[in-house]
């Protein structure tokens, strides 16, 4: 299931909000346990962000995203942790060009995303704070 909300309450300011809900178990097998949830399918996540546009080419938002505990395998017996992370984004238009700056996880926190490496159900070092330079035009 997954629900997003837009809420625009001007031109310039808007907010957004989504989740996901996904009820993945195994319901028939003979060596798994029935209900266990599927490895590396998180059960939530969800994000909120919001972004207000200047008048004068300038806009600037920022963002939460959140993913829930993860099993790692099938029978399940271990999880990667959750977590949560933070985004900002920055940008200016001036005629057809456009510059922009996005940050990802601002914070730079430490977190484990489950990973598959030769049908080894395993963890990885999440992504540290990463940013982008975009530069574009419209013709």
């Amino acid at each position: 299931m997954e629900l997003d909300l837009i809420y625009e309450p001007s031109a310039a300011f808007s907010l957004l909000a989504s989740y996901g809900y996904t009820n993945a178990k195994v319901v028939a097998d003979t060596i798994i346990p029935v209900g266990s949830r599927l490895a590396r399918v998180p059960k939530s996540r969800g994000r909120i962000a919001a972004r207000y546009r200047f008048g004068n080419g300038l806009e600037l938002g920022a963002g939460l995203t959140t993913v829930s505990k993860t099993w790692l395998a099938l029978p399940n017996t271990e999880t990667a942790k959750g977590y949560t992370l933070a985004d900002a984004q920055a940008a200016y238009s001036l005629g057809p060009v456009r510059i922009g700056l996005r940050v990802d996880n601002l914070f730079n926190k430490k977190y484990f995303a489950p990973y598959a490496y030769y049908a080894q159900n395993v963890v990885r070092p999440g992504n540290p704070r990463s940013a982008y330079l975009t530069l574009g035009a419209n013709f």
